[in-house]
């Protein structure tokens, strides 16, 4: 994991001895690749392998940092394009160092607009006052399983 640490908790959960199958698709960086270009990359691919995965099977979705650049398309709109195409993807928790490459406001513009949480357990803001637009963790179920994911941003992040 590039710059954040995704610690994925089995909550207890009844399961009365029943396997449950649950597939985590992780995705990194795909703000640095955004344009179609190629064998590789593309918003659009990226949007469809994941939807391709989760019909096959109950997933958990996760991306663990760089999603709103750089690139030139988020350079242009400040992430905004990425969050609307996973948000569509229903694209539970996610949390980016790069994040704060375009300010606490449009992150927290981005954030409102995603329809997901960022996940940043280990930021606090300057002033007690202040806040951030970040959850410290989320849990989500999956397939009968509760699932908790905490978020950490790498310490040189600033």
């Amino acid at each position: 994991l590039h710059s954040l640490a995704l610690l994925l908790l089995v909550l207890c959960s009844s399961l009365e001895g029943q396997v449950r199958r649950i597939r985590v698709i992780h995705t990194n960086d795909i703000g640095r690749d955004l344009r179609d270009e190629g064998s590789s990359g593309g918003l659009g691919r990226i949007v469809s392998a994941i939807k391709h995965l989760k019909d096959a099977l109950p997933s958990l979705i996760v991306d663990a940092g760089n999603i709103l650049g750089p690139d030139i398309l988020s350079s242009r709109d400040g992430g905004r394009s990425v969050t609307e195409a996973m948000g569509a993807l229903d694209t539970p928790p996610s949390g980016w160092d790069t994040t704060f490459d375009y300010g606490i406001d449009t992150l927290s513009v981005r954030n409102r607009e995603a329809g997901f949480p960022f996940l940043a357990a280990n930021v606090k803001p300057d002033r007690p006052q202040d806040s951030l637009p970040f959850e410290p963790y989320v849990i989500s179920e999956v397939n009968g399983v509760r699932i908790g994911i905490i978020g950490a941003l790498d310490e040189t992040i600033q």
